[in-house]
């Protein structure tokens, strides 16, 4: 009974494999050797295995933001790291080393079924499911690793896809349109947040179209499971419909840890009146120097304006424009 248990498991988490995942991932897959045989982590190995990661990865995020992915590893080696989010990991067996491109794409997947991450690891650990992804977000939120960063997942039915994409598999209903909860969808927004910060990927672009996607034309960065095999619905049309607000949410938090970065580099509250020039694209001025607080106008670049009041908001730096009564979080300007 428990093995028909586990089967049937396994079944349900492959709804979006069956069809396209396991059939196109085992065309793609290469073989594996006997060193890459399933590994379960104990708490000791666990700790090893993100403390071996890149502390520096999360840190300016601002030069980062500076240079495109393309410059960004130009003439160099790659360097993977993973995300510390993780609260299990198993990895799989079904996985290619290394990979052959740097990560500059997303993929998101659902499970078909409402598992645990550790329910899903295990259909992951069978060799013969030839298949997996680099995380899994259970329908708690928690988030596991199957895959790590530096190596290829086969989850796309697209060998090209998952060399360049980071694949997130998450937890959801049983049936159509396969729902995520809440929890399972604010940890994605997470994960993908973080890994976009790790890999330097400025901002998450979606686009409706196909042919955009898979090109990656116009920016379109995230792919989908059925851009690889159309006999399937995989993401599930509930996270399909999502992509977009995943999109602004993740792009939304990037944008903010950016300026909490270049508001950092400020190291005290400039003396006042003095003159700024605005340096980013648009600048949104507040009513007051909250970033909570109603916005009231929109600066633009190049803009010059007097600031004759400062204030400090944890690390941002606030001036207080003298023509408008508003305030500009001054790691949008310069000083001049």
């Amino acid at each position: 009974m428990k093995k028909l248990s586990l089967r049937l498991l396994s079944a349900l988490l492959c709804v979006c494999f069956i069809a396209g995942t396991l059939a196109g991932c085992a065309s793609n897959a290469e073989k594996t050797t006997e060193s890459e045989a399933e590994t379960d982590f104990s708490a000791e190995k666990f700790a090893q295995l993100i403390d071996g990661f890149d502390a520096e990865a999360d840190a300016d995020l601002d030069a980062a933001r500076s240079q495109t992915n393309d410059s960004a590893l130009a003439g160099t080696s790659m360097n993977f790291t993973n995300s510390r989010l993780i609260e299990y990991a198993k990895i799989s067996p079904n996985k290619s080393e290394g990979r052959n491109h740097e990560i500059d794409t997303i993929t998101i997947h659902c499970m078909g079924h409402p598992l645990t991450i550790e329910t899903c690891g295990e259909v992951y650990a069978k060799e013969k499911n030839k298949a997996s992804a680099n995380y899994g977000v259970g329908k708690d939120g928690r988030i596991a690793m199957y895959v790590q960063e530096k190596d290829r997942s086969w989850a796309s039915s697209s060998a090209e896809n998952d060399n360049r994409a980071v694949t997130i598999v998450v937890a959801c209903e049983a049936s159509a349109p396969y729902k995520v909860s809440d929890a399972a969808y604010n940890a994605t927004i997470k994960l993908v947040t973080d890994i976009c910060r790790r890999n330097k990927i400025l901002r998450l672009q979606w686009s409706s179209d196909r042919n955009t996607r898979i090109n990656h034309l116009n920016g379109a960065n995230m792919t989908v499971h059925r851009d690889f095999n159309t006999n399937i619905s995989c993401p599930g049309d509930y996270l399909y419909g999502k992509m977009g607000d995943i999109a602004n949410q993740v792009n939304y938090k990037l944008n903010a840890a950016a300026k909490e970065e270049k508001a950092k580099k400020i190291s005290e509250l400039p003396q006042v009146p003095c003159m700024v020039k605005v340096t980013s694209e648009t600048a949104d001025l507040h009513q007051w120097g909250k970033e909570s607080s109603k916005v009231v106008y929109t600066a633009k670049q190049n803009e010059v304006y007097t600031i004759v009041e400062a204030t400090q908001e944890g690390n941002i730096i606030w001036g207080k424009v003298k023509s408008i009564q508003a305030w500009i979080n001054l790691a949008d300007a310069e000083l001049i």
